[in-house]
């Protein structure tokens, strides 16, 4: 039975991976496959090899640092509070630079459907710290090389395509625009990656939260969905006996199907990466948010409602 949890970096869930820090948020177990997020930081010029992913779609969405790179034929840019996209099926390659600690990129890793972290885990130890592991750069280089038929062969199990070392892919330099912002019932959600562009594997907006705005009480009836706190205090109560308070760096998973209600707390805004898997809640967020003052009654929202698979329950 897959149950509501909350859950920050520890050292209990926490890995070295080939120079990085990988820590779970959410894996396999904790979702019952639909999504596995991953704190991590990592260090410039130890970036993998591009390849491209035959299951699940994957972003990264950066808390600190910055990220260059491309998938398929578009150049991707991203830094602190912008995810790039990855899409299940295109080439992709990225390099980092570090932020604040001058040594790594602090970020999610976002994969849709779950799985890929026992790829990690086989190249990975027990973290002994929630620190960068101590690495010497040209050893790191010669097992590289020693472990690459291994790496090639263990890829194609989790259906991972390393590209050959001089691929590079033809770029498209048409300007990316920005997605507009979804006001929804005092509330703002910022899309990030929709629906249309992870192959309907998830949605990831940033929801910002004003004091006193809470969305009414609800339950996705196909989707999980999963918060990342940014800023401030998040209030989530689900179901009869799930009620936290969720502070920056707090990660809460619900489950599908589990009536909950989630606002700001203390007194102040807040905001939270939000993702919702699999995709498409957004269509029903942009039909809410393109109604008239007057058009909006409770008749109406739930009849928005129930086509996005969304239910909406008397408090």
């Amino acid at each position: 039975m897959i149950l509501p949890y909350l859950r920050r970096r520890t050292l209990a869930h926490s890995h070295w991976y080939m120079g990085h820090l990988s820590s779970g948020l959410a894996t396999h177990d904790d979702t019952g496959g639909a999504l596995t997020v991953l704190e991590v930081n990592m260090r410039p010029g130890m970036e993998p090899p591009a390849h491209v992913h035959s299951r699940e779609a994957e972003a990264i969405f950066v808390l600190d640092g910055g990220i260059e790179g491309w998938a398929g034929n578009r150049r991707i840019s991203a830094g602190p509070g912008e995810i790039a996209n990855l899409p299940n099926g295109e080439p992709h390659g990225w390099k980092v630079t570090a932020g604040a600690d001058g040594k790594s990129i602090r970020g999610l890793l976002i994969l849709a459907p779950s799985g890929l972290e026992s790829f990690f885990e086989r190249y990975s130890v027990p973290a002994q710290s929630l620190e960068l592991p101590e690495v010497d750069v040209n050893q790191y280089a010669i097992d590289m090389q020693q472990n690459v038929g291994k790496m090639i062969a263990d890829g194609a199990e989790f259906g991972i395509q390393w590209m050959p070392p001089d691929y590079t892919p033809a770029l498209d330099d048409a300007p990316v625009f920005a997605k507009p912002c979804l006001h929804v019932l005092g509330e703002h959600f910022e899309p990030l990656a929709l629906a249309v562009e992870t192959g309907g594997s998830f949605t990831a907006m940033i929801w910002h939260s004003p004091v006193e705005s809470q969305m009414p009480k609800h339950r996705h009836n196909t989707a999980d969905e999963a918060f990342y706190v940014l800023d401030g205090e998040v209030a989530i109560t689900a179901g009869e006996r799930f009620s936290v308070i969720a502070r920056p760096g707090d990660f809460v998973f619900l489950p599908k199907g589990l009536p909950h209600t989630h606002r700001s707390h203390g007194g102040k805004p807040s905001r939270a990466l939000q993702i919702v898997t699999p995709g498409g809640v957004e269509t029903a967020l942009a039909e809410v948010a393109a109604l008239a003052p007057h058009e909006i009654t409770i008749e109406r929202l739930m009849e928005i409602a129930e086509r996005g698979q969304i239910t909406l329950l008397p408090e």
